[in-house]
C-alpha cells in the first residue's frame, strides 16, 4: 500500500510537467503566430493550474487516460489559417517528445553522478523517468488523427478538402466517436485507443532507455 501510495504521488507532478509543456507550447506558439487569445485566457503562462483540466487529469492518473484544457485559437488572428493552425498542433505533441528526450538525457546524467542509495536523488529519478513515461505517452496520444486530438486538426491542415465531410461527421458525432475509442472492448482489456498508442509509445521509450544506457555506458 505504501509502495503504491509513493508511485501514486509521484506521478502527479509528472502529469502537471507534462500537460503544462504540451499547453504551454500552443499557447506560446499561437501568440507568435500573432493570435493573443491563449494570453488573454491565461494560457501563456507555465503555471500547472492554467493548462490542467481536473476530470481529465484524475482520468489519466486513474486509468492511463485523459486530457488537458484544449488551446483555445481564434484563426482570423492567423496570416495563413491552415499552415499557421498546423503549427499551433503540431508543436504541442512535438514539446513532449523533445521534453522526453531531455529527461532521458538528465536520467543519464543522474545514473552517471550519483554513486550509493541516495533517497532524495531516487525519488527525483523516478519523477524524472515518469516524467519522461508522460511525455511519450502525451504526445503519441494527442498525434492520433481522431476528433478532440491535435493529429486530427494536423490532419484537417494538411488535407482541409479531402477532410471536409470528415470534419462534418467529427462535428456531429465526436463525443460518441471518443467513447467508442476509449472503451475497453478489445481483446485483453484494450480499448482502440491503448491499442494504436501502445506500442509507438513503448518503441519510443524503449529507444531513449537505449540512448541512456549508450550515455552511461561512455562514462
Amino acid at each position: 500500500m505504501k509502495l503504491y501510495l509513493v508511485n501514486f504521488l509521484i506521478k502527479i507532478p509528472a502529469l502537471m510537467i507534462a500537460m503544462t509543456c504540451h499547453g504551454y507550447a500552443q499557447a506560446y506558439m499561437a501568440d507568435k503566430l500573432g493570435d493573443k487569445t491563449p494570453k488573454f485566457e491565461g494560457r501563456l503562462s507555465l503555471n500547472p493550474f492554467a493548462h490542467i483540466d481536473i476530470l481529465g487529469f484524475i482520468m489519466f492518473l486513474a486509468v492511463g487516460f485523459g486530457w488537458s484544457k484544449s488551446v483555445n485559437i481564434s484563426g482570423r488572428n492567423f496570416k495563413n489559417f491552415r499552415k499557421d493552425d498546423l503549427k499551433v498542433s503540431i508543436i504541442g505533441p512535438l514539446s513532449n517528445l523533445i521534453l522526453a528526450f531531455l529527461c532521458s538525457i538528465i536520467l543519464a546524467i543522474l545514473f552517471v553522478l550519483v554513486k550509493g542509495d541516495v533517497m532524495i536523488l531516487n525519488i527525483l529519478q523516478a519523477i524524472i523517468t515518469q516524467t519522461l513515461i508522460f511525455n511519450v505517452l502525451f504526445g503519441v496520444l494527442n498525434l492520433l488523427p481522431l476528433p478532440g486530438f491535435d493529429g486530427f486538426r494536423i490532419l484537417t491542415d494538411l488535407f482541409p478538402r479531402k477532410t471536409y465531410k470528415l470534419q462534418n461527421i467529427a462535428s456531429k458525432y465526436s463525443i460518441y466517436i471518443l467513447i467508442a475509442v476509449i472503451v475497453p472492448f478489445l481483446p485483453g482489456g484494450y480499448s482502440v485507443i491503448s491499442f494504436l498508442i501502445s506500442k509507438p509509445t513503448n518503441a519510443i521509450i524503449a529507444l531513449l532507455n537505449k540512448f541512456i544506457f549508450f550515455i552511461v555506458g561512455i562514462f
